[in-house]
C-alpha cells in the first residue's frame, strides 16, 4: 500500500522527501498504521512542510515595514547625535552624546524601488531610490541607496526588534520597525 503517489517516492533521497519520512516512520512504527497516528502524522507532515516553504520562499525585506528613527549620528568624529526619536528616554548616562541632539519624528518607507523620508517634524519629504545588494534568506538584506545627490548604503535585520541602518552622506541613520 502506497501512502504517496509513485512518483513522490522516486524522489525519495530529496531532503525534504526524506525528513517527513523519517517522521512518518517514527510516528507510525512497524508499518502498522492506523487512522489516529495516519492522520496526526500527515498533520505532522503538513506544519513542518509548511515551515520549510515558508523559510525558502518569505526573504525580509525593507518594504515589509514603514521605520521610525531612533537616531542620526555624525558619520565623522566626534559622532554626535543629531537627532533622535521624539520622545525618547535618554537617560544621564547618554547625556553626552545627546547632547546636540534633537527630538523629530521621521518615516522611512519604500516600495518598488523608491525610498521616502518624512520628516513630521519640519513638514519635509525626502526621496530616493534602493535596490537590493545581497539578501539573506533568513535575517537580512543589503541595499544600495540614493537620497538627493548621496549615495550609501542599507542593512535590514529583521526579527522581534527589526532594524534598519542607512549610511548616507556624512550621517548613520538608525531606524526601528513602526
Amino acid at each position: 500500500m502506497y501512502l504517496f503517489p509513485r512518483w513522490i517516492t522516486s524522489c525519495y533521497r530529496t531532503n525534504i522527501w526524506y525528513a517527513t519520512k523519517v517522521i512518518y516512520d517514527f510516528i507510525c512504527k512497524d508499518g502498522n498504521v492506523v487512522k489516529v497516528k495516519r492522520f496526526g502524522a500527515l498533520g505532522l507532515i503538513a506544519v513542518i512542510l509548511s515551515i520549510i516553504f515558508y523559510v525558502i520562499l518569505v526573504k525580509p525585506t525593507i518594504e515589509q515595514h514603514n521605520w521610525v528613527l531612533l537616531s542620526a549620528q555624525q558619520a565623522d568624529a566626534p559622532h554626535h547625535v543629531m537627532a533622535h526619536k521624539e520622545g525618547l528616554d535618554i537617560s544621564e548616562d547618554d547625556g553626552n552624546i545627546f547632547a546636540f541632539s534633537k527630538g523629530i519624528e521621521l518615516i522611512c518607507t519604500a516600495k518598488d524601488g523608491k525610498l521616502t523620508l518624512t520628516d513630521k517634524t519640519n513638514n519635509k519629504t525626502y526621496e530616493g531610490t534602493y535596490k537590493v545588494s545581497y539578501g539573506n534568506r533568513f535575517a537580512s538584506q543589503a541595499y544600495d541607496v540614493v537620497i538627493g545627490e548621496n549615495k550609501g548604503s542599507a542593512n535590514m535585520s529583521s526579527g522581534v526588534n527589526g532594524t534598519l541602518f542607512v549610511s548616507i552622506g556624512s550621517y548613520y541613520l538608525n531606524f526601528e520597525k513602526e
